[in-house]
């Protein structure tokens, strides 16, 4: 188990976009109380 997730996500990559967020909403149902950090890289 770990203690925080970082997760890093390509804001300029928008066509993979709704796959980071399925993920990222697969992650948290495995542990809701598990803290979270989300970079979005290479904004605009």
């Amino acid at each position: 188990k770990v203690p925080l997730l970082v997760y890093v996500v390509d804001a300029a990559d928008h066509a993979r976009l709704p796959l980071a967020k399925q993920l990222l909403h697969q992650l948290l149902q495995e542990d809701s109380s598990l803290p979270v950090v989300v970079l979005a890289n290479k904004q605009v």
